[in-house]
């Protein structure tokens, strides 16, 4: 079930009319009645997949348990679980790219024979609520979190629908205290909640699918050897901000439905291209995922206990692993390689010529904004692309086809658009984030509804695209 579809609309308003009866009912009849409306989210789109997500739940709320109760055989426990989720994880997911590197591998060396291709369909969300499931066991084994008693509690946790199929990936500390009390509804969880979601639809079905058929039409062709490099810099740029409004519109969806359910998450973005360098950009893009990744891979790993060099080692391989977390491509591994090299490169400059933190005067930060925004979007090549040779073919297309002609009228109905969607994206931006810290408005509430009235045309009678990080 699609959060930009029709049937998703109808879902939601019948979850949100039963919010409406939270405090005639036990609490904990409500909290198993939005079990059942998750399960039947994650169920409505391939039913026999919810096996999986029980058998994660499962799995770890019995291990959980047994860490702190049988405190001996605790790594052992610990092993179990993640034997489980990324074994899980491992086969729905990258069996096939798997074998086909068997398959290739065997045919450069020589051997005829060829492992069949089972073509596993990949689970919904899969790498999202394992994550999240799987770090429950973690916490508990440090000692950072204590089991939860209740069975409903957990598998809501794991399964609540805004945030199961793409995020953000939220931790057990912060869910689950919230589950022990009911949260009434009131006028200031409406004033955050409904900008969030509102806006979230634009940036998704306004801006991020309107750009997608720019996008996609470049993409879609098969020589780009007469595709200008300003034509291939523009769609590009597109493609930045297409990838950010659908995934960061997500996110305020989910965190603005959550918010209506009675449940605070944090925040997942906060302006990334405003970064100044890479580990501010990795502060402020998926910050759910980049710090699961620090926490629970790059620490354990050494983080920069260990000297430079180890250091270094340790950001490539955290890089390289997130990137392969999202799809089981080479294209990603390069993806998140060059994410790595960004990090290890800054790193070693900032060492270099002794700088600790980010510059100071207006355009020492501009330049590097400028610089790191460039890098993501050459770096969104791999991500986007079907296969390396297309990658290599549009980076060629960015930096070396200056002399080719140029199509005037395509180029200037992509600027024009993009630039356009850019300015309704801040000006809208800047209404929402100040929309919740002040009182309602009328001219606000005007706009936000006309806001509201496009998105249900589009989403009703227009073209509408899945998340791009349902793949994931």
């Amino acid at each position: 079930m699609l959060f930009n579809s029709t049937v998703f609309v109808f879902f939601l308003f019948i979850v949100l009319f039963f919010r409406a009866f939270y405090s005639k009912i036990p609490w904990n009849v409500a909290k198993i009645c939005l079990l059942c409306f998750s399960y039947l989210f994650y169920a409505w789109w391939f039913p026999p997949f919810v096996v999986f997500l029980f058998l994660s739940s499962y799995v770890d709320f019995i291990l959980g348990n047994r860490i702190v109760t049988h405190p001996q055989h605790k790594k052992l426990y610990l092993t179990a679980s993640c034997i489980v989720n990324l074994g899980i994880l491992g086969f729905f997911k990258y069996a096939n790219f798997f074998i086909e590197n068997i398959n290739w591998l065997a045919g450069l060396i020589g051997f005829e024979f060829q492992v069949t291709n089972p073509s596993i369909l990949l689970p919904v969300g899969i790498s999202f609520y394992t994550f999240q499931s799987m770090s429950y066991t973690i916490d508990i084994y440090r000692g950072n979190f204590k089991p939860v008693d209740s069975a409903i509690d957990f598998f809501l946790y794991v399964s609540f629908f805004p945030q199961l199929v793409a995020g953000p990936i939220v931790r057990a500390k912060d869910f689950l205290p919230q589950t022990r009390s009911y949260t009434p509804l009131d006028k200031k969880i409406l004033s955050i909640a409904i900008p969030l979601i509102v806006f979230g639809y634009f940036k998704k079905v306004v801006l991020a699918d309107q750009i997608a058929e720019l996008v996609d039409d470049f993409f879609r062709n098969t020589d780009f050897t007469n595709i200008h490099s300003i034509r291939a810099w523009i769609v590009m740029y597109a493609y930045s901000f297409q990838i950010f409004c659908d995934f960061s519109g997500y996110s305020d969806i989910a965190i603005g439905i959550a918010y209506l359910l009675g449940f605070k998450f944090p925040k997942n973005f906060n302006n990334p291209y405003f970064a100044c360098g890479f580990k501010d950009f990795w502060s402020r893009w998926h910050i759910s995922l980049s710090t699961w990744l620090k926490d629970y891979l790059y620490i354990p790993l050494g983080g920069n206990r260990k000297g430079s060099f180890r250091t270094y080692i340790n950001l490539m391989l955290t890089m390289l692993l997130g990137g392969l977390w999202h799809g089981a491509s080479w294209n990603f591994i390069a993806w998140g390689g060059l994410h790595g090299a960004y990090l290890i490169g800054e790193r070693m400059i900032r060492r270099h010529e002794n700088l600790q933190n980010q510059p100071h005067s207006f355009w020492g930060r501009l330049v590097g904004v400028f610089i790191t925004f460039h890098l993501t979007t050459i770096a969104w090549v791999f991500f986007r692309a079907q296969s390396f040779s297309q990658a290599f073919q549009i980076l060629g297309a960015m930096f070396f086809n200056f002399n080719t002609p140029l199509e005037i009228l395509h180029f200037a109905r992509l600027s024009s658009v993009f630039l356009f969607l850019i300015v309704v994206y801040y000006a809208l931006k800047y209404v929402g984030e100040f929309m919740p810290q002040q009182q309602w408005k009328p001219r606000f509430a005007m706009l936000f509804a006309l806001a509201g009235a496009i998105e249900l045309v589009i989403l009703f009678w227009g073209r509408s695209n899945a998340f791009i990080y349902f793949q994931f």
